[in-house]
C-alpha cells in the first residue's frame, strides 16, 4: 500500500515525486493512491497521477498496459480485482470513477467524469469551470477500442461497449451498446 504524506513536499522542496514500480516511473503528486492487491502489472510509460486531494484505490491482479494515464485531480479513481486496461487509455477524475472486478478496456478508450461549461457567451469557455458527474462501470464490462464515456454515465455489470462509441447515457445490465451516441444492440 502506498501512501506519502504531504509534508513530504515541504521537506525535499519539491513539486512531484517520482517512484520506481517495477521498472516504471510514476509520477506522484500530493498523493494518496493505495494498492490493495500485490499482484499488478505496470506497462512502460503509463502514468498513476493523483493530483490536489485525488486518490486512486488499486485492487489486486491490475494489468495496465504501455502508455496509460490514470489522473485523479482532486477525485477517486477506484479499479477493482482482475481488470484489464489496454495501451494508450485515459481515466482522469475530478469526482469519481469506479471501474468493477473482471473489466476488461480495450486500447485508446477515455473515461472522463468531467467536461467544460460553455453556456456564458461573454466568458471564455477555459474560464467556466467543469460539470463533474460519478462514473460507474460495474463488474465484468467489456468496452472496446476508441470508446468515450463521458460524465455521468452508468454501465451495467456484464455489459459489452462496442468499438468507436460515444457512451454519455447510462447503460443496462447484459447489453450490447455501440454507435454515436451509444444505443442497445442487443440483450445478451
Amino acid at each position: 500500500m502506498f501512501k506519502i504524506k504531504k509534508n513530504i513536499k515541504r521537506i525535499f522542496n519539491i513539486k512531484f515525486i517520482i517512484c520506481l514500480v517495477r521498472g516504471n516511473l510514476i509520477r506522484l503528486f500530493k498523493i494518496n493512491i493505495k494498492q490493495y492487491g500485490f499482484k499488478y502489472y505496470l506497462g512502460s510509460n503509463s502514468q498513476i497521477i493523483a493530483n490536489k486531494n485525488g486518490e486512486i484505490l488499486l485492487k489486486d491482479k491490475i494489468w495496465i498496459s504501455s502508455n496509460v494515464k490514470i489522473q485523479a485531480d482532486s477525485g477517486i479513481i477506484e479499479i477493482g480485482n482482475n481488470t484489464f486496461i489496454n495501451d494508450f487509455t485515459r481515466i482522469i477524475s475530478m469526482k469519481k470513477i469506479c471501474i468493477g472486478n473482471n473489466c476488461i478496456i480495450g486500447p485508446n478508450v477515455s473515461i472522463y467524469d468531467h467536461d467544460h461549461r460553455y453556456a456564458e457567451k461573454d466568458k471564455f469557455i477555459c474560464k467556466q469551470g467543469y460539470n463533474i458527474s460519478d462514473i460507474i462501470i460495474e463488474d465484468d464490462v467489456w468496452i472496446g477500442s476508441n470508446v468515450f464515456i463521458g460524465r455521468g454515465v452508468k454501465i451495467g455489470k456484464h455489459s459489452v461497449i462496442a468499438a468507436n462509441s460515444v457512451i454519455v447515457k447510462d447503460v443496462m445490465q447484459y447489453t450490447v451498446v455501440g454507435g454515436n451516441p451509444g444505443k442497445i444492440i442487443k440483450y445478451i
